[in-house]
């Protein structure tokens, strides 16, 4: 049996776009650079139609269309839309990758640059944005991509600008997270990952991953609570939960085959573990999704009557 007692995301080899000190780029969702990961750059990350799960270091939440996040040099990460199989998500991702370094060594003779150093500092746990730092980060990200020289640079420091000023933010993985890079077994919970994601409408057995890697399951649930900071128990259902949320989001679907979809079988088990993660059940959570959007519908119509 195979020795894996710690996991590893695969890593990225990120080339720089020529003539420029950073790369920008959108891609499709599925394709070969979409998967759990890691490399030594910061990552700005936006998603422009689609929701999903967010895993950040041993962090886990659900996404919407506009989500923003900061990923700091070699912090594991891997977004995962919510598709019916065979779906694409066409240019969905918008990426710009940079040497944290290069930054830290412009403090040291341009003072200007000591805001960006301490958001690098908070990107070590991932940093995703909210409100109007959200907004207005993912505008500039887009015009990025669409200018070059020294305009395309001034956009980047005009975006890591808004980055490091907002307090619409909030650190994700957990203060203690320490990733284990070892490429010995680098595939390892990005199989049980990818085993999880194609069957959490149906049975999904710890047993079943364990053998995926290779482990007993007393060592597969030690492996998986040592890296992930949760038991495998744990993962599966705040996964079924944010896809509950999804559907009650996107959807008009009954609460019972929310239930079904989700991969409960049992509703009063769906709306106890609901409860739990959100602290409401689920058709509160609706009403007050339906109540926001509402007052989010008069305050734009607000700002266009003014």
């Amino acid at each position: 049996m195979t020795n894996l007692t710690t996991n590893a995301p695969k890593f990225e080899w990120i080339d720089l776009d020529p003539g420029s000190s950073f790369r920008w780029h959108v891609h499709d969702f599925p394709c070969e650079v979409a998967h759990w990961n890691h490399h030594p750059e910061c990552e700005i990350h936006r998603i422009r139609n689609t929701s999903g799960v967010a895993t950040v270091g041993d962090h886990l939440s659900q996404y919407q269309p506009g989500y923003l996040v900061l990923v700091g040099p070699n912090l594991p990460h891997n977004w995962v839309p919510n598709l019916r199989r065979g779906e694409i998500a066409a240019d969905d991702h918008v990426v710009l990758q940079f040497q944290a370094e290069r930054f830290a060594e412009a403090a040291d003779v341009l003072p200007e640059f000591a805001a960006i150093s301490s958001l690098i500092e908070r990107s070590k746990r991932g940093v995703v944005f909210h409100g109007e730092a959200e907004r207005c980060g993912g505008e500039i990200l887009e015009k990025i991509g669409q200018q070059s020289g020294l305009i395309r640079l001034s956009l980047m420091l005009e975006l890591l600008q808004v980055l490091a000023e907002t307090a619409e933010y909030t650190i994700l993985s957990s203060h203690d997270y320490v990733p284990n890079l070892d490429p010995r077994v680098q595939d390892a919970l990005a199989t049980v990952m990818q085993y999880v994601y194609d069957n959490l409408t149906d049975n999904v057995r710890l047993s079943a991953a364990a053998r995926l890697v290779d482990m007993t399951e007393p060592t597969f649930s030690r492996f998986f609570k040592r890296n992930m900071k949760s038991t495998f128990v744990e993962y599966v259902r705040k996964l079924r939960v944010a896809k509950a949320c999804e559907l009650l989001s996107d959807t008009s679907l009954q609460i019972t085959d929310i239930c079904y979809e989700s991969g409960y079988q049992n509703l009063s088990n769906f709306n106890r573990r609901f409860l739990a993660e959100k602290g409401v059940p689920p058709t509160k959570y609706r009403q007050l999704l339906l109540h926001a959007r509402g007052d989010e519908a008069i305050n734009q119509q607000a700002t266009v009557n003014n």
